[in-house]
C-alpha cells in the first residue's frame, strides 16, 4: 500500500484548523470540512466535546511540544498535533480526505495509536 503523503500543507492546515475549533471560530473551521463532518459537528457536539475533555484533563492551556505527525493511512492524510491541557498532554487529530476535505477531528490521550 502506498504510504505518500500528497498533501505538503496538511500540518499547517490541521493546526489551523485545530487553532479555529479550540477557539470557537467555526464558521472558519466549517470552510474545511467535508459533508459528512459539517452535518454532524454541531456547535452543540464541539461544546459537549470540549467540555468532555475539560473534565478529564481541566483547561486547554495551548499547543504542547513537538511538530505535528503527519502520515498517511489507507485513503486519509492523518495530522497529530500535541496539546497542553491543565492536567496534562492530550492530541488533536484531524484527518483529511481524498479532497483535502476534513474527514475527521477529535481529541485524544496522547498514547492513542
Amino acid at each position: 500500500m502506498d504510504k505518500t503523503v500528497r498533501m505538503t500543507d496538511a500540518a499547517e492546515r490541521a493546526v489551523q484548523i485545530a487553532t479555529d475549533v479550540l477557539e470557537g471560530r467555526m464558521d472558519e473551521a466549517r470552510q474545511s470540512f467535508n459533508t459528512e463532518v459539517l452535518a454532524a459537528f454541531t456547535d452543540e457536539v464541539r461544546g459537549d466535546g470540549l467540555a468532555t475533555v475539560a473534565g478529564l484533563v481541566g483547561a486547554f492551556e495551548g499547543f504542547g511540544e513537538g511538530e505535528p505527525f503527519v502520515r498517511r493511512i489507507g485513503d486519509y492524510t492523518v495530522v497529530d498535533i500535541p496539546l497542553r491541557y491543565e492536567a496534562g498532554p492530550m492530541k488533536a487529530r484531524v484527518a483529511f480526505d481524498t479532497d483535502e476535505r476534513v474527514a475527521g477531528l477529535f481529541i485524544l490521550a496522547p498514547e492513542t495509536p
